[in-house]
């Protein structure tokens, strides 16, 4: 063996050298590794040999594509054709057929036809096969597969970058599923450009509501919209006769199914009553079958406003389309909700308070760590300043009915009498206001801690009758549980802290920190739009005003190609240490 290490040595110099040369002399030919292709690419037909290299050209950028159009997938489209000697990919009138089709109708998914080059795709198509130049007919396969290409990144990843409206977001950006390259080819090979792409867009059933309930709001809309109610001046109970029943009637039965009712009668029925009720439901509002201003505001939203809404939400729904552990916690702030997920099944939900619009709860994944039974509450440095600080410049007994103490950092407990508060303000309070456990303690009966940057965490409430309104923005940030002991012994389950073992802790009154012994994800989120039980779409309002932005981002096309929303493992889809090497020279101007 030895004796082979001079010439390894010296092989292994003279690819060096030669690596170096092609990486930074521009005019080399780009070296081409077929070997490397995936198996699945070399059996798709190659029709139009003869415009490779001009393929080629277009991706050295030696060759424009026409309108000064650009590749958009510029680190992935390159390594495609490069991975079987630039050798073209679109040779089946099917399938270029299919590709211009499907690209024709991004906007079912809301996103922007002409993002994926629809106008010079056209205008290419329009030429006859028999007069179309081989330049063209390369610029024309280059297209459709950076097409193809970028819409399936969009469906992974989004159109828009989430940390543009959430700068702290931190679900972080997956790698490529495994199969993803397979699935690209096999939609060439067989046919199926269609039938693969929604393989990829439908993947989580979640989305595929959405996408499917904006199909129907586009059909409503195209007949007109949905029917405008009058204001009423006095709320409609079951039982009641009213003149505008029949409209309502009509109303409900343009989105939901409703028992019908073959005469116009002014009578509000039971039938009418279920549907009311249902409907209340899947929009946030209190479902007693009462028809209020609140139902008659929320029935006149503008059928375009619901489209505009699941616009978004498909877009937020990209964002967090990848697999989600088996069990995991959700929290959608936008719809006042709390769900245990357990393989893909919603097995506990509960109603929840969020932050209120100054404090406002934010959107971050972590992982659910502890659980605090009979908390105490330190409350933030804020809260004593700016609430509490107040009422004990005129009244020190406050602490003391609340069953607090004022705390040196040294952990010395004051005498709030022999604290001359007046003196005291932001820059000076140099306390700590600390809360004992008890029925009267903000955080309630439980906690559970995810540490987190934000000091954000999930707790019980004294104040359970807010759990009732429809607007539940009450907090400071945290999340408030309405039935967390229930949550506690779902999220304990098969450890010594079983329902039993939890209610004893709590009629004790003594503080007891639990380690989670199986530690569960859970995401925050912010969804205005989401499929429920039933699958029907339930509709939340925009509490922090955040649809908006995205909305405007998506109607301007600011969809995000920065370098850094590039998946971190494409070059391991085709050993692409050489390929990039061969092709390292091309200019990226744009980037996924």
């Amino acid at each position: 063996m030895k004796k082979w290490l001079p010439y390894l040595a010296g092989l292994s110099a003279i690819f060096f050298l030669f690596a170096f040369y092609k990486y930074f002399t521009k005019r080399e030919e780009i070296k081409t590794y077929s070997s490397l292709a995936h198996p699945i690419a070399q059996k798709i037909p190659v029709i139009t040999p003869q415009i490779s290299g001009e393929i080629k050209a277009i991706i050295r950028q030696e060759e424009s594509l026409p309108e000064s159009d650009t590749v958009i997938a510029n680190f992935f489209v390159p390594q495609i054709y490069a991975s079987r000697d630039f050798a073209p990919y679109w040779g089946s009138a099917k399938n270029r057929k299919d590709m211009l089709s499907y690209i024709e109708n991004m906007d079912k998914h809301g996103l922007s036809p002409e993002f994926y080059h629809l106008a010079v795709l056209k205008k290419l198509n329009n030429i006859p096969e028999a007069t179309k130049t081989e330049l063209q007919k390369a610029q024309e396969d280059v297209l459709l597969t950076d097409g193809l290409v970028t819409i399936i990144f969009h469906f992974l990843y989004g159109a828009l970058n989430p940390k543009d409206i959430f700068p702290d977001w931190n679900y972080g950006m997956v790698a490529l599923p495994e199969n993803i390259v397979q699935t690209m080819y096999l939609a060439l090979l067989k046919e199926q450009i269609p039938e693969q792409l929604n393989s990829i867009a439908f993947r989580m059933p979640f989305y595929e509501a959405l996408y499917h309930s904006l199909e129907k709001h586009r059909q409503i809309q195209a007949q007109g919209g949905f029917i405008k109610l009058p204001a009423i001046d006095k709320a409609i109970h079951p039982g009641n006769r009213h003149d505008l029943i029949p409209s309502i009637r009509t109303r409900i039965a343009q989105i939901q199914e409703i028992e019908k009712n073959t005469t116009d009668s002014t009578l509000y029925d039971d039938h009418l009553k279920a549907a009311i009720i249902t409907y209340q439901n899947r929009h946030g509002l209190n479902a007693d079958g009462i028809i209020g201003k609140g139902t008659i505001n929320t029935l006149n939203v503008a059928c375009k406003d619901r489209m505009n809404t699941l616009l978004v939400n498909l877009e937020r729904s990209r964002w967090l389309s990848r697999e989600s552990p088996k069990r995991h916690v959700t929290v959608n702030i936008a719809g006042y909700q709390l769900y245990l997920i357990d393989n893909r099944k919603v097995t506990f939900a509960t109603r929840v308070m969020v932050g209120k619009k100054y404090h406002k709860t934010p959107v971050f994944t972590d992982t659910l760590k502890y659980i605090v039974l009979n908390p105490y509450w330190n409350v933030p440095k804020s809260i004593a300043v700016k609430e509490m600080l107040p009422k004990l410049k005129v009244d020190p007994d406050y602490l003391d009915r609340n069953n607090m103490s004022l705390v040196e950092t040294d952990g010395t407990v004051l005498n709030p009498h022999s604290i001359p508060f007046e003196e005291i303000n932001e820059n000076n309070f140099h306390f700590m206001v600390k809360q004992k456990p008890g029925p009267k303690n903000a955080l309630g009966q439980v906690k559970f801690l995810f540490p987190n940057q934000y000091s954000v965490y999930l707790h019980d409430t004294p104040s359970r009758y807010l759990f009732n309104t429809e607007n539940r923005a009450y907090s400071h940030g945290c999340v408030r549980v309405e039935h967390p002991l229930k949550l506690a012994s779902l999220l304990l389950r098969n450890t010594q802290w079983d329902q039993k073992a939890i209610d004893e802790q709590i009629a004790s009154k003594e503080n007891k920190h639990i380690r989670m012994q199986e530690t569960v994800p859970i995401n925050i989120v912010y969804l205005t739009a989401q499929p429920g039980k039933n699958g029907q779409l339930h509709f939340y309002k925009d509490v922090y005003q955040r649809d908006q932005k995205i909305l405007k981002m998506l109607k301007e096309i600011k969809y995000d190609v920065s370098e850094n929303r590039r998946p971190q493992n494409v070059a391991h889809y085709f050993m692409e240490e050489e390929t990039e090497n061969a092709i390292g020279h091309i200019e990226k101007k744009k980037d996924i």
